[in-house]
């Protein structure tokens, strides 16, 4: 168990990717807070009241897109690392281009193999070993 509280948000519009997700940084081990949001208003909200440690957001999602959010944490915390999955090669092309270099991108569907580099290639260490 960490020793220190490490908070992750996520944000998805799609109930089944914030489960997985959510399944994942279980997994992980390292995130003992996991701050949810269906929207990127309410995953602002969250973002703002909450210190963030990482967030993983959908890019298209309803009130406010995932490139969106990530600009607007970065203005509190501009080293916040982040993770920004899409469908849409082309808008998640596009998306990376406005957004810092530390941002990770992942276009869906990945594995957890997947998420699991990028998640470790923004400086986290897994405290548990992986099962899935």
């Amino acid at each position: 168990m960490p020793t220190e509280t490490m908070r992750v948000l996520v944000a998805d519009d799609d109930h089944q990717m914030r489960d997985i997700l959510t399944l994942f940084i279980e997994d992980f081990g390292l995130f003992n807070v996991i701050l949810i949001a269906a929207d990127g208003e309410k995953a602002l909200t969250f973002g703002l009241a909450n210190p963030i440690d990482l967030i993983i957001t959908d890019l298209e999602m309803p009130r406010m897109n995932g490139d969106e959010l990530i600009r607007r944490l970065l203005k509190q915390n501009p080293n916040l690392p982040a993770i920004l999955i899409s469908g849409d090669a082309q808008k998640l092309f596009d998306a990376a281009l406005r957004l810092p270099r530390t941002t990770k991108t992942l276009h869906k569907p990945f594995s957890l193999q997947e998420l699991r580099r990028a998640v470790k290639k923004l400086g986290f260490t897994e405290t548990r070993v992986a099962t899935r």
